[in-house]
């Protein structure tokens, strides 16, 4: 069994979980709040019988003491969910004590939250009711007469990034640690932190500037910058002459054949190798375990997606999408999918990020909260961070449940 600071008095022998789209509450509930071989009631309804059937394949794998009873109750028809929970009450023996059956109402409908409640209520005066808290990350646990308690569980629990996908049917079959190539991704972060830079290495979106960039589409790239163009590229150009300034050492110090072929590096894959870096620079110190750059996740059925990089913070899913772009509405667009890929996946309780060169971030992260109804889940992070990236994505992982109390 997990080590949990909640006390012994507040976890379960009979522990009754209502089912809903998203799995993650359900399992956060069995790791915390039962006691060791205690027996576990899945109510889900018809539509989510393969999320219990998951819940329960990964509880019985984390918790082998655990016995885990799926059973279908209705959604919407309070008079049968009452006699369903009736049943299973009355099914029950021995008898459990007063104190020993609890209900994690957190998924699941409204009627089958109220009507489950209130069928356990009646039985068990004094049992133990509770629900997690996806924006502070709190468990409230109410106890007959007691006080509510509110623990915040959010470090008490890790899970992997195949736990969490494995309860939502998905398989990683390619992901990374080790940022690729970093004193290509260092050199391209310092030019890209200021427009002088930016604008010499990709052009200006503004017609009206008329600058046009060293990586442009309209040629095929066979020449290196020269500081008398492009006197902002230093950083990269002496890099270049490092490695004799010669085009095609230069492809195959990236993996690549010819300098033409590392355009799309050149573009923005540097920029997730880059935030992997900058992340794991404080993963340590945050306890941060689990986490990794191209990600690529397949579900049978499913149309398969990639996240450019994410990680576990205890059981909160960080999603970050990477695009280096100073053009507000390209780094909405692209953060578009991993928003609602990662709140498929993590629930109320993901978090989304942008890394991008965006000049002013806070207004696009003020426009998508409020578009996108996701006030406190997204960071935006633009072109006067990137000097500073390690500490401003630290500073987001421990400060993004803005509820914590």
């Amino acid at each position: 069994m997990t080590d949990t600071t909640i006390p012994e008095a507040y976890k379960s022998d009979h522990l009754f979980l209502l089912v809903g789209t998203n799995p993650l509450p359900n399992y956060v509930a069995t790791q915390l709040l039962v006691v060791d071989r205690a027996t576990i009631y899945l109510l889900h309804s018809k539509t989510t019988f393969d999320i219990a059937q998951r819940l329960k394949t990964r509880i019985a794998a984390a918790q082998p003491s655990l016995n885990v009873i799926p059973r279908e109750i209705s959604e919407t028809d309070g008079q049968k969910i009452e006699r369903q929970v009736q049943e299973i009450l009355d099914g029950i023996s021995p008898k459990p004590v007063p104190e020993g059956v609890g209900l994690n109402y957190t998924g699941g409908t409204k009627p089958m939250a109220v009507h489950a409640y209130r069928v356990i209520k009646q039985a068990f005066s004094q049992g133990i009711f509770s629900y997690l808290d996806a924006g502070s990350l709190r468990m409230f646990i109410a106890k007959g007469d007691e006080p509510t308690q509110s623990p915040f569980v959010s470090q008490e629990l890790t899970l992997e990034l195949d736990e969490l996908l494995a309860l939502h049917g998905y398989k990683l079959s390619k992901f990374r640690r080790k940022p690729e190539h970093p004193e290509f991704f260092l050199a391209l972060a310092q030019i890209h932190s200021n427009p002088d830079g930016f604008h010499e290495w990709k052009g200006s979106w503004d017609v009206r500037k008329q600058s046009k960039g060293w990586l442009r589409t309209d040629r095929p790239l066979t020449t290196l910058p020269t500081r008398e163009e492009y006197p902002h590229l230093e950083p990269i150009i002496g890099l270049f002459e490092e490695n004799a300034g010669d085009p095609d050492q230069i492809a195959r110090q990236l993996g690549l054949e010819t300098l033409d072929s590392c355009y799309k590096w050149f573009d923005g894959i540097w920029l997730e190798e880059y935030t992997l870096h900058a992340s794991k620079e404080f993963a340590d110190e945050l306890g941060i375990k689990h986490y990794g750059i191209n990600l690529n996740l397949h579900r049978s059925g499913a149309r398969d997606f990639e996240l450019d990089i994410a990680a576990m913070y205890g059981y909160q899913l960080f999603a970050i999408s990477c695009i280096a772009t100073e053009v507000a509405g390209k780094a909405k667009e692209h953060l578009m999918e991993a928003f609602v890929r990662a709140r498929q996946l993590g629930g109320d309780e993901a978090r989304y990020g942008v890394v991008s060169c965006v000049q002013n971030p806070d207004a696009l992260q003020h426009e998508i909260e409020q578009q996108w109804d996701a006030e406190g889940k997204v960071w935006v992070f633009g072109m006067y961070d990137l000097p500073h990236l390690a500490e401003r994505l630290k500073l987001w992982f421990i400060t993004a449940n803005k509820e914590r109390i």
